[in-house]
C-alpha cells in the first residue's frame, strides 16, 4: 500500500508540476503576443502619423509651386502678369490652402508635436501667399511686378528648405530600434 501511495503522491506532485507548467507557458505566450500586437499597433500608428505628414509636405509643395510660378514669371517673363494668372493664381490657392490647413488639422489630431513642428512652413506659406495676393489685387504695373519678382528668391529658398524639414519631421517618427514594449 505504500509504494501505491508513493505512486499517488508521485502522480498527484506530477501532475501540480504539469498543470504549473501549462499555466506559466499559457501566460508568457498571452504576454508575448501583447507585446506583438502593441508593437503592430504602435508601427500602424507611426506610418499613419508618417503618411499625414508626408501629405502636409505634398500639399505645401503644391502651393509654394503655386506661389513661386507667379514670381518666377515676374522675373523671367513680366508680360505673363495680367489679370488672367491672377485668376488662375487665385483659383488654385483657393482649392490648395483649405486642403493644407484640413491635412494639419488631421495631422493635429493623430499628433500634435508633429503639427506643431509643421505649423511654422505652413505659417510661412500663409505670409507668402499674403505677399503675392496684395501685390496682384493692386494695380499690376511695373513697381508691382517688380516687387513680385523680388519674392522668387523666398519662394525657391523656401523650396530648398522643406524636403530637410521633411526629413528630420519623418525621422523624428521613428520608434527608437530598443523601444520597449509595455
Amino acid at each position: 500500500m505504500t509504494e501505491a501511495l508513493a505512486a499517488l503522491g508521485g502522480s498527484v506532485v506530477g501532475g501540480l508540476f504539469t498543470l504549473l507548467g501549462t499555466v506559466l507557458v499559457g501566460r508568457i505566450g498571452l504576454r508575448t503576443e501583447q507585446l506583438r500586437r502593441t508593437a503592430e499597433e504602435r508601427t500602424a500608428f507611426t506610418q499613419l502619423v508618417r503618411s499625414q505628414s508626408a501629405e502636409v509636405h505634398r500639399l505645401m509643395i503644391a502651393v509654394q509651386f503655386q506661389i513661386d510660378g507667379v514670381c518666377w514669371l515676374a522675373r523671367h517673363a513680366p508680360h505673363r502678369v495680367n489679370p488672367s494668372l491672377l485668376e488662375r493664381y487665385e483659383t488654385q490657392m483657393q482649392a490648395l490652402l483649405p486642403q493644407m490647413a484640413g491635412a494639419m488639422s488631421v495631422l493635429a489630431a493623430l499628433d500634435l508635436e508633429s503639427h506643431d513642428r509643421l505649423l511654422p512652413w505652413t505659417d510661412e506659406l500663409d505670409r507668402l501667399d499674403g505677399d503675392v495676393a496684395r501685390l496682384l489685387y493692386g494695380q499690376l504695373d511695373d513697381a508691382v511686378i517688380d516687387q513680385l519678382a523680388a519674392l522668387h528668391e523666398q519662394t525657391t529658398d523656401f523650396y530648398r528648405r522643406l524636403p530637410q524639414a521633411l526629413g528630420s519631421t519623418l525621422a523624428l517618427l521613428a520608434p527608437p530600434a530598443d523601444a520597449d514594449v509595455d
